[in-house]
């Protein structure tokens, strides 16, 4: 899991084609899609690459597998120049049930996947996205720990400085699972702040616990290693006051 977080949380030179790999703790392997794989590799790579048509998307959104179906919704950011897909994402937020049936609905309307729908959303829009963010944040003490870290994911991607002392609750705290999604956000906020969070908790944590010394480390070494500008430096775009 953590070799996942690491792999596909931090691709972040692929022009915002981001995703993260939030495969629910208790599963021990990579998540197994409900398409046939071939079509399941094709979709995602059409996803991740901003290259999906219509019927692509739609087709990635009738996943049963609600890791997968998560990922498809973060990495649908790479997809906000296509007018259809913000229709579409649109709609499933307001539950218009009947314009896509086919679309795995149940799940949607749960709240891992709502939190993967709200981050993209927010991002896509810049503006006038108070509903999202705070359904985002609404969901922080949520009992499952697979719905604590989608939120930690969609908060680093979100960027918004003002949410890194959640982040940095998460990382502290003694959850693996959703301790690691909040380490990987704070990577993908990518501005000054986060980046000295994590630095503290590496080194906080290099003498009780090395592992998790380690895993800041290569996040730190991942998410700020290359030059930024100075407007990145002090916040990212998303941490834009809506």
């Amino acid at each position: 899991m953590r070799d996942a977080l690491l792999a596909l949380g931090l691709l972040l030179g692929l022009g915002g084609a981001v995703t993260v790999a939030a495969a629910p703790p208790a599963a021990h392997e990579e998540p197994k899609s409900s398409l046939p794989p071939v079509v399941e590799q094709r979709v995602k790579f059409a996803l991740l690459t901003g290259h999906a048509t219509l019927a692509d998307v739609r087709l990635a959104l009738t996943e049963r597998n609600v890791a997968l179906l998560t990922n498809s919704l973060h990495a649908l950011y790479a997809m906000r120049w296509h007018r259809g897909v913000w229709h579409l994402l649109d709609d499933i937020w307001a539950g218009r049930r009947a314009a896509y049936p086919e679309l795995s609905w149940d799940l949607l309307e749960k709240p891992p996947a709502r939190v993967a729908l709200a981050s993209t959303l927010n991002r896509m829009k810049i503006v006038d996205t108070r509903e999202y963010q705070d359904y985002i944040r609404g969901q922080k003490d949520a009992s499952h720990e697979f719905i604590r870290a989608q939120v930690a994911v969609a908060l680093g991607f979100n960027g918004d400085p003002a949410d890194i002392p959640l982040l940095r609750k998460y990382a502290e705290g003694g959850n693996p699972y959703v301790a690691q999604s909040a380490i990987t956000g704070l990577g993908l906020m990518d501005n000054d702040l986060a980046r000295k969070t994590l630095i503290e908790l590496r080194d906080a944590f290099k003498e009780k616990e090395p592992a998790r010394s380690k895993l800041i480390a290569e996040v730190l070494d991942a998410a700020y290693k290359r030059p930024r500008s100075a407007a990145q430096k002090l916040t990212s775009p998303a941490a834009q006051t809506h």
